[in-house]
């Protein structure tokens, strides 16, 4: 049986996204639930509105608004004090893990 190269390349590509290989890292949710006073670390560099955060940055939330039982919209107190409003959720369980204490 003879197989052609883009009928090799199907196979790969499909074992590869079957085993996780190119789907890339997941972060988990968030084990606790959020709510106000939660302390969140960051887990990458990322920026939210005009303030740049360093992998490692502490950020406490501030105001939580759900949608159908679910965080939906986060505001977050910086380090330097500034409160960053309007934050989603996703994005924020995307790029901060909850802080070990």
């Amino acid at each position: 049986m003879r197989c052609s190269f883009v009928q090799v390349l199907v196979v790969v590509a499909g074992l590869a996204m079957s085993a996780g290989v190119l789907a890339g890292p997941r972060r988990a949710e968030p084990q606790e639930p959020l709510h106000r006073g939660s302390e969140l670390i960051a887990v990458e560099d990322t920026q939210l509105l005009r303030a740049y955060l360093p992998k490692g940055s502490r950020v406490t939330v501030v105001d939580l608004t759900s949608e159908r039982g679910k965080p939906a919209v986060v505001s977050v107190a910086l380090p330097d004090g500034h409160v960053v409003h309007g934050v989603s959720y996703e994005r924020l369980s995307r790029v901060f893990q909850p802080s070990k204490g």
